[in-house]
């Protein structure tokens, strides 16, 4: 698991631990909370095993998107400008 996943599971944690202690009408505040954290954590982590599958793919020879080997490069690359 990544640091931004963690990081994000952790909020959601803290978001649902404090539910107790807070005021009956604002508790859906913590909820939405929680569940926007999840989802971004659900994301990261979802990104991370994609990176790691497309890694071994490439370290096999195949190519990570399709038969025709042409990948777009990555927006975290440098572009060559």
């Amino acid at each position: 698991m990544s640091r931004r996943a963690a990081f994000f599971l952790a909020v959601a944690l803290t978001c649902l631990l404090l539910l107790p202690p807070t005021p009956s009408d604002l508790r859906w505040i913590n909820l939405s909370m929680a569940a926007l954290a999840s989802f971004w954590c659900l994301m990261f982590a979802g990104e991370d095993i994609a990176r790691q599958r497309g890694a071994e793919r490439a370290r096999r020879g195949r190519s990570p998107v399709g038969e025709s080997g042409s990948v777009a490069p990555s927006p975290r690359s440098p572009s060559g400008r």
